[in-house]
């Protein structure tokens, strides 16, 4: 068994791959004699909206899923291991708001403008994950008139406000996927969006929770084929700043992208023979691989453009020795999730593994006569038929192993006809010569081995037969 590999990184990217060409225009080959491929609109679909302000790829079809509009419920809390701000009639804090810095002043003059600014411990999260909203002005509020605070700018409400200290700390957590903006304010209190007349201003942060999935169908295929990738947000990305993306992980190349909907749909073929890597995001708008700001990531879909083929020699040995097997892919496996592997149908008995190159050879033995169809596949490790994920599979081929030797049966007074039935019974070959001997007409009267004698598998064995006339 060669090349045996039973643990590989999942994740290895096929490295002689070809930039996947886009309908829109043809990216540069990051390998000379890979295979090109091309993104297509899917069957009966139509194009993507596409905006100048949020384009989408002309192969691009996308569409909103009626779940999108379900709205997601806000939780504010304490964040961990911190207590509650101080809270007095006269300045209010959140119960929810942790505040520090009491007395601080960063700048040096009394009468120094007040500055703020708003960090997220997280920006991007599945739903249900929470993140820590922190607001830091440059000065301690406590002897002012004014407040830190916190709004939802989304939703216009107000998620903490802070009566001292320099800084105000809430948790958020969203219960469903949403893309929020949030802003930070120095100012009087007040739970109006946006408070009036602020002191200070941060700029927004936006945190989204949500996450996206990609299909593909089908996964495995013959160079020529078409596969349907289908990337799946949580949200409908149009209200949003972001797109929906589907990338060529393998050459690092964009395929899809849509700035509408919940979901991203392309179809691609590849000419000839590889294996790709494709992954979804939720990202800022780009071509580059992985695009900027990502939200959110798909795990990766491995799509096989693979043949195999299965050649035996000899097929026909004897019992107890070997015939050689030797697989071939027409791509080197090493690079990608799956292996070559040859296995033996008639006993479900594994005969090789190869975890890299394009050829696996092994061999097959049967200590008893008879026959046995030997297959190969690409797919991924196992030891036992069949194996997941088959890729390709190659036409089975029968092997014949035969006995080697044979016990010659004793036909001395058989007639002619059972005489050759016994010796064609145990694998060898009669031949028949006559002789008038008027002792027994019709009957054998000599043989060459005699019976009981072991010779090989297949040999002749002379019998005489008297050909006198009955009447003799």
């Amino acid at each position: 068994m060669s090349h045996f590999r039973p643990v590989r990184l999942f994740g290895a990217l096929f490295a002689a791959a070809l930039t996947l060409t886009l309908s829109a225009a043809a990216a540069p080959a990051r390998a000379a004699a890979a295979p090109s491929g091309a993104a297509s609109l899917p069957a009966s679909a139509s194009a993507c909206r596409s905006t100048p302000a949020k384009p989408s790829s002309p192969s691009a079809s996308c569409h909103t899923a009626p779940s999108a509009a379900t709205g997601s419920r806000t939780t504010v809390s304490m964040p961990a291991g911190a207590a509650a701000c101080p809270s007095t009639a006269a300045k209010p804090s959140s119960a929810a708001a942790a505040c520090a810095g009491t007395g601080a002043r960063i700048a040096a003059a009394a009468d120094t403008a007040f500055t703020v600014k708003l960090v997220a411990s997280q920006v991007s999260l599945a739903p249900g994950g929470t993140t820590t909203l922190t607001a830091t002005s440059n000065q301690d509020v406590s002897p002012t008139p004014f407040f830190i605070e916190i709004f939802d700018a989304t939703a216009g409400t107000l998620a903490a406000t802070c009566g001292s200290g320099t800084t105000c700390a809430t948790n958020v957590t969203q219960s469903g996927s949403t893309v929020r903006n949030y802003v930070a304010y120095v100012a009087d209190a007040g739970k109006t969006f946006p408070p009036a007349a602020p002191q200070a201003t941060s700029s927004f942060i936006t945190v989204s929770w949500l996450t996206v999935g990609l299909t593909a169908s089908p996964t495995a295929l013959q160079p020529g084929g078409t596969t349907t990738l289908t990337a799946t947000a949580t949200l409908d990305v149009g209200a949003t700043p972001f797109f929906i993306d589907v990338f060529d992980a393998t050459t690092g190349t964009l395929v899809a992208q849509c700035g509408f909907g919940t979901s991203c749909a392309t179809s691609v073929t590849q000419t000839g023979s590889t294996v790709r890597d494709y992954i979804a995001y939720v990202a800022d708008q780009g071509s580059t691989f992985p695009p900027p700001d990502v939200r959110a990531a798909s795990g990766g879909v491995f799509v096989s453009w693979i043949t195999i083929s299965l050649s035996v020699s000899p097929t026909c040995l004897p019992a107890g020795d070997s015939a050689t097997a030797v697989a071939t892919a027409s791509v080197d496996v090493g690079p990608t999730p799956f292996y070559i592997e040859i296995f033996d149908e008639t006993s479900h008995t594994n005969v090789a593994i190869c975890g890299s190159g394009t050829v696996c050879v092994g061999s097959a033995t049967r200590g008893t006569p008879g026959q046995d169809f030997l297959i190969a596949y690409v797919s991924l490790f196992s030891t036992t038929l069949p194996p997941p994920d088959i890729r390709a599979t190659a036409d089975p081929v029968q092997v014949n192993w035969f006995r080697s030797t044979s016990v010659v049966p004793n036909v001395l007074g058989f007639s002619q006809s059972d005489a050759e039935t016994s010796i064609e019974n145990a694998g060898l070959v009669p031949s028949v010569s006559f002789q008038n001997s008027c002792a027994d007409p019709g009957d054998v009267l000599n043989q060459n081995p005699l019976g009981g004698s072991v010779v090989p598998f297949g040999s002749t064995v002379h019998i005489t037969v008297d050909s006198s006339p009955i009447a003799c």
